[in-house]
């Protein structure tokens, strides 16, 4: 398996690694009777600030997903999975581990300011395997 698609995994089971965080979280406190299982709305801030970090944390990563999914798979179709394009996916992937570790650290002005860099990096990378698989 070539570094892009192994990459594009990673972003997947990071997802899901978050995910089964939440999951868990939410099963605890119900297990402790501190919360019910049905008293976490969907779109709603609820929760600790640790616990709702982790489920925009969550919901970040599965919203950028689709875009990592799309440009590697074009890149794959196309032909274009070179060392160029697989260090990219790589770059994306670490960046959105960073973003995703920060984001769950700290909503601090600081951290705010991290995230952003991390989510520009991603989408600069995306950018870049884009015009890649497109114009090469």
């Amino acid at each position: 398996m070539n570094n892009a698609l192994f990459s594009l995994i990673g972003f997947a089971v990071w997802g899901i690694i978050l995910g089964i965080s939440i999951v868990s979280w939410r099963g605890i406190l119900g297990l402790m009777r501190v919360s019910k299982l049905n008293e976490f709305p969907a779109g709603e801030r609820h929760g600790s600030d640790l616990y709702w970090r982790l489920n925009r944390a969550h919901l970040n990563t599965l919203e950028n997903l689709p875009i990592m999914a799309s440009v590697i798979f074009v890149a794959w179709a196309a032909g274009t999975i070179t060392p160029i394009v697989e260090s990219l996916a790589q770059w994306a992937f670490v960046a959105r581990l960073c973003q995703s570790l920060v984001h769950i650290s700290s909503g601090s002005n600081l951290a705010v300011l991290g995230r952003a860099s991390f989510l520009l990096v991603q989408y600069l990378c995306f950018a870049g395997i884009a015009y890649l698989a497109a114009f090469k």
